[in-house]
């Protein structure tokens, strides 16, 4: 039977993970502690190893897909051996802040249908408060966080192109160039004394 590859729970906090980069392509031999794939979360980046030794049989997981903690990315087997159909893990649970607000605006919910019945539609339908949209909070992989800071650059500047516009280190990397970073070489002490 083939053995599933499971998504790391690196901190007491973490709820989801996703691949950077897959190191292993189906097909390829894996032995125990072959480095599988890289993970990001929201603080660190790290290497995945394998506990099983055979072929990586099938990627249920693709790079740059958030996934929780504890799905099913792989499977590693003998070559040959038939793997469970398993579809991508669902994407992570609401955040608590988020279920919270959802019962909330279920609640309000009911009262404007309630008093439709002695107001006009029209009138209820106006005296139904809109919702500000929330802002979209910024979000920076750990490697684009450290390039920028390196840099003395301020990330927020960056359009990112990851999963819900987070800021990678490409797209650092690629600010940089356009920014013509690449031709300057700044000393490391020139660097302190601008951070100040």
């Amino acid at each position: 039977m083939a053995n599933p590859i499971l998504m790391p729970k690196p901190g007491q906090m973490t709820e989801e993970c996703s691949i950077i980069r897959w190191l292993k392509k189906e097909g390829d031999p894996v032995a125990k502690g072959d480095v599988l794939f890289e993970i990001e979360t929201d603080k660190a980046a790290m290497e995945v190893e394998s506990f099983h030794e055979g072929v990586l049989l099938k990627i249920v997981v693709r790079e740059g897909v958030p996934v929780p903690v504890q799905s099913v990315c792989g499977f590693v087997g003998q070559p040959g051996e038939t793997v469970p159909d398993v579809a991508p893990p669902p994407p992570p649970v609401a955040k608590p802040a988020e279920a919270a607000a959802a019962p909330a605006s279920r609640a309000a919910a009911p009262a404007p249908a309630v008093a439709a019945v002695a107001v006009p539609a029209a009138v209820a339908v106006a005296a139904a408060p809109t919702a500000p949209a929330a802002p979209a909070r910024f979000r920076i992989s750990p490697r684009a966080k450290k390039l920028a800071a390196d840099s003395v650059i301020d990330p927020k500047k960056i359009k990112g192109s990851g999963p819900d516009g987070r800021v990678t280190e490409k797209d650092v990397r690629a600010y940089l160039d356009s920014k013509g970073y690449a031709k300057l070489r700044i000393a490391p002490a020139a660097r302190e004394l601008a951070a100040r």
